[in-house]
């Protein structure tokens, strides 16, 4: 939960810097898609661990700049109706 979150605002916070959130959510995708590889090659309690902290932090580099980019979608006008 507290890498979850760390990468959330982490990469939140670096798509707003960067200015560009497409980058970054192809990056989590790629991180995602490879941490599943991690999460299959995991053989023992301590390497299972590592590799869902590892999936945490690439799938939320993927949705935080997702939700972000969805709000950026949004006219000025239109947010918050």
């Amino acid at each position: 939960a507290v890498a979850a979150s760390l990468a959330n605002i982490a990469a939140g916070w670096a798509s707003d810097v960067i200015g560009t959130r497409r980058w970054w959510a192809a990056g989590g995708l790629c991180g995602t898609v490879a941490s599943y590889a991690l999460l299959h090659a995991a053989a023992s309690p301590s390497s299972l661990v590592t590799a869902v902290i590892v999936y945490q932090l690439a799938r939320n580099t993927l949705l935080s700049p997702i939700a972000a980019w969805t709000a950026d979608a949004v006219p000025d006008r239109r947010k918050g109706l």
